[in-house]
């Protein structure tokens, strides 16, 4: 039997199940969270919070003109979040048929030789570990969750599904003429998908290692290189594309309004042409040399840019004012401010202070600007300042958990489950417990046992034994909760 025919006709069949299963059980309207902004920001076509989303907006709102209707009544609202809700579904579906091709590439790989078609009993094993694989994930807690609703979720994951099934195509054809189209539209997939999440920024290190194990020949050395080149090339990308592009154009911006006396967008416009001028130089350049490779890498950059490039209907559609325009990226140096997402603050990841370290300093990061017109010349005011605390050296260390002592909730909660009394200063020691016993068991293991043991009820739980955890009606294990509680002792039920 042919079986790259049955592979496709069962990949999708199972993401038509799961299709139907997220259609059937998805949201009618809002979920009580951030979907009723997504939901507001698709209808209108508006500015979500910062990261923002605009290519998942602009393809939402796609679907919330198949409701048929463009006005504000309740029906037709509730209409089109139906229709909107269904393109997270599709969207899901759509990653679970990717993730069935994904894992029968590689069950096939494991089955049979290089170039070996395999006979009706391996396709039954290979077509079976990609149908149990592909619904064991369609019926996941967290999964189907996002599945069913506005979020980004869902559309983040069909990119990252699509962009690792996009190498291994790319695999099976390395040795072709062509073969390296696939790596310049993964570079677009990248490109656009962090216009909607940054999630599929992960994919970078396994496509390169993809890549490496399929063109050289591997060594252990070899291996450890090419994952730290992948992981440079995904710092490129998130630092080097994402943030450094906005910022220089902010930089350019300011120069030619604020000392030149140039219009606003002149600098960003200016710096736009010759990124573009550089790029297309590259290319010719390494065109000329026979460097297929820097060739293709330039395409790649060039295809992250134009995916990147959604980010410009932000600024179109802030500067029409529209009703939802949070943080008002209407030109380059707002724009900076959104897709750093300066809102939510930065935290200590690596090294910093613990939660009763006090502030001893404040530095100033940046400025602020505004746009104004004076003596009838586009202006850049500045209006603020950006500030950076600085805390008590001594009471900063490497791999920083209990750090947060503005928020008092917070820092009730650091001493509560550590055990820290008023007056005491938390160790490295409190610092790895609580990453273990709260960051790791309770937040990471529960969420990871939610989708394959069972999640004990709907209440998020705070570390109580009735609400939150992750149930599998076995028994109980220490201070992990599974199974009935209510019919246990008063010992397990109640502590």
């Amino acid at each position: 039997m042919n079986y790259r025919k049955i592979n496709n006709l069962v990949g999708w069949i199972t993401g038509a199940i799961a299709s139907i299963v997220y259609l059937k059980t998805m949201e009618p309207t809002a979920s009580f969270w951030d979907c009723g902004e997504f939901l507001s920001c698709a209808y209108k076509l508006e500015v979500g919070h910062s990261p923002g989303a605009p290519f998942f907006m602009m393809v939402q709102r796609v679907f919330s003109l198949l409701a048929g209707s463009n006005t504000f009544t309740g029906e037709a609202s509730a209409k089109a979040a139906m229709f909107i809700n269904s393109f997270s579904a599709l969207m899901s579906g759509a990653t679970i048929l990717f993730l069935f091709w994904t894992i029968t590439h590689f069950a096939k790989k494991i089955m049979t030789a290089k170039g070996e078609e395999p006979n009706m009993k391996q396709i039954t094993l290979i077509m079976g570990a990609g149908l149990v694989g592909g619904l064991a994930y369609t019926f996941s807690d967290t999964f189907w969750f996002s599945a069913v609703e506005a979020e980004v979720y869902a559309t983040s994951s069909f990119f990252t599904a699509i962009t690792f099934w996009a190498i291994l195509k790319w695999e099976n054809v390395a040795d072709e003429k062509h073969a390296d189209r696939w790596l310049v539209l993964i570079a677009y997939l990248v490109g656009i998908s962090v216009c909607v999440h940054l999630l599929n920024l992960l994919t970078i290190p396994a496509v390169g290692m993809v890549y490496y194990y399929r063109r050289y020949t591997a060594t252990t050395g070899g291996a450890i290189l090419a994952f730290f080149v992948s992981c440079v090339i995904l710092g490129f990308v998130q630092f080097g594309v994402i943030q450094y592009i906005p910022i220089i154009a902010s930089k350019f911006d300011l120069l030619f309004v604020n000392d030149f006396g140039l219009p606003f967008d002149s600098g960003s416009i200016t710096f736009v042409l010759l990124l573009c001028g550089l790029l297309i130089w590259g290319l010719m350049f390494a065109k000329k040399k026979g460097w297929q490779t820097v060739h293709t890498a330039v395409l790649c950059v060039m295809f992250i840019i134009i995916g990147y490039s959604s980010y410009v209907v932000a600024i179109i559609r802030s500067r029409a004012d529209v009703p939802i325009d949070m943080t008002n990226p209407d030109n380059t140096l707002s724009l900076l401010s959104y897709v750093s997402r300066e809102q939510f603050g930065e935290q200590p990841l690596v090294y910093g202070q613990d939660f009763d370290a006090e502030v001893v300093g404040v530095d100033v990061k940046g400025h602020e600007y505004a746009q104004s017109h004076k003596n009838g010349k586009d202006h850049y005011d500045e209006v603020g300042k950006k500030y950076e605390y600085q805390f008590t050296p001594e009471k900063k260390r490497f791999f920083p958990r209990v750090y947060d002592g503005f928020e008092p909730s917070h820092l009730q909660g650091y001493r509560n489950l550590l055990g820290i009394a008023q007056g005491e200063s938390p160790t490295s020691a409190d610092n790895l417990k609580y990453f273990f016993s709260y960051q790791v068991n309770w937040m990471w293991w529960r969420y990871f046992m939610w989708n394959y043991a069972g999640r004990q009820n709907d209440v998020e739980g705070q570390g109580e034994a009735k609400n939150g955890n992750w149930i599998s009606g076995i028994k109980a294990i220490d201070k992990i909760r599974v199974g009935d509680i209510d019919k246990m002792g008063n010992g397990m039920s109640n502590s």
